[in-house]
């Protein structure tokens, strides 16, 4: 009897799965995704090698590096997944260890924001950049598009994302933050609730 229940286990497991290759499962892998144009429009303004430049409500400033990086993820599974072309800019301030933000193109056409980053320190968010359909992985936080945000007199569309009503939002090394497609990372709030201004 034991024998018999073995085998059976063993036919289910073998049959759930794809043993030697996806064609085990029926399964057609598609060839790599590239990216289209909506999620990579959000990356232009960050030059690999520039520097952004911010200053706080008392006039002290901090100097981001940026860092382009160019990158292949996997999306569907492992069998029947397939690479993804991913686009990453990472800022890295100059003047405190540990602050740094990050937003890169994925999934052929979604946006993230510190996705590589730990759940713990940083707000992460998905956003469909065709739809604008988010996807929050924080408490206590939301994202909108705010089309009429006031920036130096002009108006534009920006993305906010906030963490709101929670002690654990002062965890977040930003707590709130605020992009532009064109323009790129225009303000953050951060875990002393100090608010600091791109000037450059």
């Amino acid at each position: 009897m034991k024998k018999i229940l073995i085998i059976t286990i063993s036919c289910f497991i073998l049959n759930g799965c794809c043993v030697m290759t996806s064609q085990d499962c029926g399964c057609e892998p598609s060839s790599k995704e590239f990216l289209i144009d909506e999620p990579k429009e959000w990356l232009m303004s960050f030059e690999n090698g520039e520097f952004q430049i911010f200053q706080d409500d008392n006039g002290n400033l901090d100097s981001f590096a940026i860092e382009r990086v160019q990158d292949t993820g996997r999306i569907g599974g492992d069998e029947c997944g397939a690479d993804s072309e991913i686009e990453r800019a990472n800022l890295l301030s100059i003047n405190r260890y540990g602050m740094r933000f990050s937003i890169e193109a994925m999934e052929r056409n979604h946006i993230s924001t510190n996705y590589v980053e730990s759940q713990e320190d940083f707000i992460q968010i998905t956003m469909n950049a065709q739809t604008e359909e988010f996807y929050i992985f924080n408490k206590n936080t939301t994202a909108e598009i705010l089309n009429n945000f006031d920036w130096n007199g002009e108006s534009i569309s920006v993305l906010k994302v906030n963490c709101t009503g929670s002690s654990n939002c002062f965890n977040y090394a930003m707590r709130q933050y605020i992009i532009s497609k064109e323009l790129g990372l225009l303000e953050f709030v951060d875990n002393n609730a100090n608010t600091w201004k791109r000037i450059n």
